[in-house]
């Protein structure tokens, strides 16, 4: 893990420093064309590789520090700080498009004459196709390395092509006609630019806030879970990310109630170690001890889930399943849709149901969001 994190942090800090030069570079080339032609889309593009430019070092200040060393106050580490370096590029994208989106319409407002020569126009193509090579290594190396700062720096190099491409066609076109084009196609650049800021914010905010696990991840740890009996299942999967690179979760597994403490102990050690290798996840497990061999409270499980769904369509299953002959109770948690509101009302009448059902039985169960 430790060689990993090392080839991790110097691929992320050879993209942002890569990323901190060219967009200088294009920047520059762009705004001194812009003034050079009076162009305000020329000046409006070339200002947004400047943005780009502080965009990539908020990428790597940010990456350098979520690696400081977890304190007493946050022992968890700073691994966040990326999500929150990543939304700072997000909000410095959208500031960048609202102000070019004003420069345009006062372009369109109050045309003025454009001086565009072919080397010009030849040198912005130029920009594009470098535009095209950065997009292609953010975008990669942000993958490779679960970046969302460089992600979103790869959407954004993706955004400036297209602009770019607008750019040299009304730079082109002012040629031949007296139409405000410059100002209409810097208008339109601020579209895409504001766009790509809102969606990356939208994107870093949901993972500031925290999303369910994904169908990959849930279907791999409940294999390795199974890997190791007596475990079975894998329920109630909660995973808080603190970072790209740290993460931590809760998650039920089921058992046999006539496995021994020291079975279970040792299984739960060998998983988690094992998840923990395998995925960067280090989970805390909760237990269910069930009696599921025995075919009568599988026949009482089955029925239970099937009454269970009959009676609501917010119902999307059942586990930890226990019968208690003896004491005549049954104990269970039953996972529903998050779009239940009234979670008492859905107890009162499933118990009331059930019992019905298990004459003689008494009924107890715990209701779970559908986390994973």
């Amino acid at each position: 893990m430790i060689e990993e994190e090392v080839v991790r942090s110097e691929k992320i800090k050879k993209a942002a420093n890569t990323g901190i030069a060219v967009n200088v570079a294009l920047g520059a080339v762009k705004i001194v064309i812009g003034y050079l032609s009076g162009s305000v889309a020329i000046v409006s593009d070339g200002a947004n590789n400047a943005t780009d430019s502080v965009s990539s070092l908020v990428t790597l200040i940010g990456y350098r520090f979520s690696k400081k060393r977890p304190t007493k106050d946050h022992p968890l580490g700073f691994g966040r700080i990326e999500y929150l370096s990543a939304l700072m590029v997000g909000i410095l994208i959208l500031m960048t498009g609202i102000s070019f989106l004003n420069s345009s319409i006062d372009a369109i407002q109050n045309p003025h004459d454009m001086s565009v020569s072919n080397l010009m126009i030849g040198v912005l193509f130029f920009t594009v196709l470098v535009k095209i090579w950065l997009w292609r290594m953010n975008t990669k190396v942000g993958r490779e390395t679960g970046s969302e700062a460089l992600s979103a720096s790869g959407a954004d190099a993706l955004s400036d092509v297209l602009t770019s491409m607008v750019t040299i066609g009304a730079a082109f076109a002012s040629k031949f006609t007296s139409i405000p084009v410059d100002g209409w196609a810097g208008l339109l650049i601020s579209a895409f630019i504001i766009w790509n800021g809102i969606s990356s914010i939208l994107t870093t905010s949901n993972s500031i806030l925290g999303e369910r696990p994904s169908k990959e991840d849930v279907e791999k740890i409940r294999s390795i879970i199974s890997s190791f009996p007596p475990l079975s299942g894998g329920y109630d999967i909660r995973i808080h990310s603190y970072g790209p690179d740290s993460a931590v979760g809760t998650i039920d597994v089921e058992v046999p109630f006539t496995a021994t403490a020291e079975e279970v102990y040792e299984a739960m050690m060998k998983a988690r170690e094992a998840i923990r290798k395998e995925m960067g996840i280090d989970l805390t497990f909760g237990m269910n001890a069930t009696n599921q061999d025995d075919p009568e409270v599988i026949r009482m499980r089955d029925l239970t889930q099937k009454k269970m769904q009959m009676l609501s369509s917010d119902v999307i299953g059942i586990h930890g399943f226990h019968v208690h002959f003896e004491e005549k109770k049954i104990e269970f948690d039953v996972v529903v849709d998050f779009v239940l509101k009234d979670h008492a009302k859905f107890k009162r009448l499933m118990t009331e149901m059930l019992e019905k059902t298990f004459p003689g039985y008494s009924v107890e169960f715990n209701i779970d969001l559908d986390y994973s």
